[in-house]
């Protein structure tokens, strides 16, 4: 065999081993989940309370250190940039946390982002307990809302024939109670000719959502899709508008164009 086969086996070989070597080092970095740190609760909800724009909501937990060794808190992780967390007060790291010693843990959730719905926040922490590395977390859900909101929030069509002619959808638009009503200049457009949207206001008294009397509708839309002129993959955006806030609502759908054998009508 030539030379140059094996100096191309040899630098095969080569790094394959840089790379299990990467592997296997890069795991022994992760920390395990170990069950000598604690948050409790291990969950805790917040589905009845939203968070407004600009508004925060904070919430205790502990964090119980269950093994015999001392732990240092070295490191705290949160899922969402719109979360922050102290430990015993103190938002700088590390923190020691003696054998079976508990500490409280303030975490505070905070709209800044124009976030919207539901959100699972995990968080934890990564230390050292004894000569062990470890990680410990816990889950939070909080609930955002803007000011201007939507329901549906999103219109997926799925698929449906341009045959069948036009689709016609309604959605509702709603604020929050303890919220602001929108303004009385609203506007709605459409970023594709295919999606018309007509909007409608009620007058006050505003009826609740689903009978969620922390939900007040104010206006409905009426959406409709032309799959005539619409493109195979429709993706468009329903955009209200009002003094202080805008909303996007995605028209999601895919087409299905006659074929040649069967013409349209």
């Amino acid at each position: 065999m030539s030379g140059s086969y094996w100096k191309g086996a040899v630098v095969g070989l080569l790094t394959c081993l840089a790379v299990t070597c990467i592997v296997i080092m890069s795991r022994q970095r992760e920390a395990p989940v170990s069950p000598s740190l604690q948050f409790d609760p291990a969950f805790i909800g917040f589905s009845e309370k939203w968070i407004l724009p600009g508004e925060s909501l904070s919430f205790m937990v502990n964090l119980r250190n269950l093994s015999r060794d001392s732990a240092r808190i070295e490191e705290f992780r949160v899922s969402c940039p719109c979360a922050t967390a102290t430990i015993a007060g103190e938002s700088k790291l590390p923190v020691q946390l003696a054998s079976g010693k508990n500490v409280p843990v303030r975490v505070n959730v905070v709209s800044k982002l124009g976030e919207r719905g539901r959100l699972e926040l995990r968080y934890g922490v990564v230390a050292q307990v004894g000569d062990e590395r470890v990680t410990a977390g816990a889950l939070a859900e909080v609930r955002f809302v803007q000011y201007l909101n939507a329901e549906p929030p999103l219109l997926a069509l799925g698929k449906f024939k341009q045959v069948d002619g036009k689709r016609f959808e309604t959605v509702h638009l709603w604020f929050p109670e303890n919220g602001e009503s929108p303004g009385t200049d609203l506007t709605v457009v459409s970023d594709d000719p295919c999606v018309s949207a007509l909007l409608e206001r009620f007058p006050a008294p505003w009826p609740s959502l689903d009978g969620d009397n922390c939900r007040m509708i104010f206006a409905r839309v009426a959406i409709t899709v032309d799959p005539k002129i619409a493109p195979e993959r429709l993706k468009a955006f329903v955009i209200i508008r009002s003094d202080t806030a805008e909303l996007r609502i995605p028209v999601l759908g895919i087409i299905e164009r006659p074929s040649i054998e069967e013409p349209a009508p």
